[in-house]
């Protein structure tokens, strides 16, 4: 099989409707699909090529424009969670990015593990959804955005009534891989001519309005390899898209094997397989009239059999699977991963990426190498990364806290104001710096996810708007303090959540991070911070002893 793979990275925000019905809430879908590809391509490529070559380069099934799915760190692919794997209800199961290979489990396993099935008796079990994790045990959910629009009433100019409507998008900036394959009898001729799809495009819905416009890279992508075929009877296969099965012709959600072309005598499992389904419709543009209705089983699933104990064909069978189980499959349907790794014990089985172009951050650690229940070693590397770290953390909060209230001394000062009267708009309240607390600890292994939290993210805790913000973009626009000025200026530049960004800055690569923001958190919740904001400039001796009791508290 001949495989190229792509790069392509969001410019603006992509509309990938989830359902083509126009009643109800708009979803987005949290990838691309393989048809938008494909699509795209014979919108530059179908008038070129003669009907033979057509017909085989997109119709045939035997090239597969696949599905485009999140990437990290600009290359490892992320796969539809399986929805065999399950976690306790109110147990966390992730540090950061990486899961903890401890704390998820197979549940149509749990039989074999004693320890399991006496915790079944008193926790809950949940299953994992919505989100992608990549073979050596790290997660990304895709960001997305809602956006209101109105139509408009062409013979006023105005907002025409009863139109409002909303749409869900993938937000700009983020990043997707996706390949195509091809069968060998394929001739590199008309291979050589996927390349058209590499460069700028728009995709999705609304491209003429502010949405859709992407740009692809020919570029390898770490992705693990196929398990090589063993002579086992058990069959695993985990849907990596969604798949569309007919029976005599008519589709069917029922996976029995024969449906899949699997050997006869084959036995399908059902008490050890986990699915889901949803049926919609694909609008082709070409047409401008959708497609026949498709009815799939949909991507995380985890289909299992048992093969005859006489077959011995396992190359052959692995082979023809490979290449797409079902219809569609030049749309990327059909997709699996045959018996992998990552499935086959009780716990999953995290796998390093020999091929990985970025190493894994020293910060994440694979909780499948910890000693279980060590609570020892929990405590020895505590205090050891305490030790290393010292004082930085507290001293270089207590400078910025300090900068501060120095801020609001001046944002009074340019209001005119005597003590007792309040500021306008509000000062950051306790929940803000509440909001740091609990963002440092959700992300203290992670400084560049905690700094996309605190700043650069659209909905970001220091994200100040102006006047001049487009608000139907669907971001956050509630006061929260961080745009309050202490100084005459234009846009943000004068605001407390500028400078406080601008002080940050220096500190969000260092491991120590999360804790200065934990500690700024600490500080604006305290007294000192209350009187700083109606007026109230505590003496020094004051300062000395607050300074103290937050020292000793810490």
């Amino acid at each position: 099989m001949k495989t190229t793979q792509y790069l392509l990275t969001l410019r603006q925000p992509v509309i990938i409707s989830e359902k083509s019905a126009s009643v109800g809430a708009h979803q987005s879908l949290d990838y691309i699909k393989g048809s938008t590809l494909l699509g795209l391509l014979a919108s530059r490529l179908y008038a070129q090529l003669s009907a033979e070559d057509a017909f085989l380069l997109f119709h045939s099934g035997k090239v597969r424009f696949n599905d485009a799915l999140p990437v990290i760190e600009g290359s490892t692919v992320a796969y539809p969670v399986p929805m065999c794997l399950h976690s306790f209800k109110a147990e966390k199961y992730a540090d950061g990015q990486a899961l903890l290979a401890d704390k998820i489990f197979d549940i149509s396993k749990v039989a074999a593990d004693d320890g399991l099935k006496e915790s079944m008796k008193e926790k809950q079990p949940v299953q994992l959804r919505n989100f992608y994790i990549t073979v050596n045990g790290h997660r990304i959910s895709p960001e997305k955005e809602q956006t209101l629009k109105t139509a408009i009433d062409p013979k006023q100019n105005r907002a025409q009534d009863a139109q409002l409507f909303g749409y869900e998008a993938l937000s700009a900036h983020q990043q997707f891989g996706f390949s195509i394959d091809a069968d060998d009898d394929v001739s590199d001729a008309l291979i050589n001519k996927l390349s058209a799809i590499v460069g700028p495009a728009h995709l999705g819905r609304s491209r003429s309005a502010q949405f859709g416009a992407v740009d692809i890279v020919a570029q390898a992508l770490v992705q693990p390899t196929q398990t090589p075929p063993k002579a086992q009877q058990h069959l695993s296969l985990w849907l990596i898209s969604d798949m569309q099965l007919q029976k005599e012709g008519q589709p069917t959600l029922i996976p029995e094997p024969h449906v899949l072309g699997l050997p006869e005598g084959t036995k399908w499992l059902p008490k050890a397989s986990f699915l889901r389904t949803r049926r919609y419709s694909v609008y082709n543009a070409y047409r401008r009239h959708y497609d026949k209705e498709r009815q799939v089983i949909s991507r995380g699933s985890v289909l299992r059999y048992e093969l005859p104990a006489d077959f011995d064909q396992h190359k052959e069978l692995y082979q023809r699977l490979a290449k797409g189980i079902g219809v569609q499959t030049e749309s990327g349907l059909g997709q699996v991963w045959i018996n992998p790794d990552l499935l086959a014990n009780t716990r999953p089985d995290w796998q390093p990426l020999k091929n990985a172009k970025h190493a894994a951050p020293a910060h994440v650690i694979n909780s499948a190498t910890q000693p279980k229940n060590s609570l020892l070693l929990e405590t020895v590397l505590r205090k050891q990364q305490v030790a290393e770290i010292g004082s930085k953390p507290r001293q270089t909060a207590a400078k910025i806290f300090a900068q501060l209230c120095e801020k609001i001394v001046q944002a009074r000062r340019y209001q005119g104001l005597v003590r007792g009267m309040p500021l306008e708009p509000s000062p950051p309240s306790r929940a803000q710096f509440g909001r740091f607390k609990e963002l440092a600890n959700q992300h203290r292994n992670a400084p560049d996810k905690l700094w996309q939290e605190m700043v650069t993210n659209k909905n970001a805790v220091l994200k100040v708007t102006t006047e001049n913000d487009n608000r139907q973009r669907g971001a956050s626009y509630k006061r929260a303090g961080w745009e309050l000025k202490y100084a005459p200026s234009t846009g943000t530049s004068a605001s407390l959540g500028q400078f406080l960004q601008d002080e940050l800055k220096a500190y969000k690569d260092k491991s120590y991070f999360a804790y200065i923001i934990a500690e700024l958190g600490t500080l604006g919740l305290s007294e000192t911070w209350d009187a700083y904001c109606i007026g109230y400039k505590p003496t020094a001796q004051e300062r000395q002893q607050q300074a103290a009791e937050y020292k000793e508290h810490a």
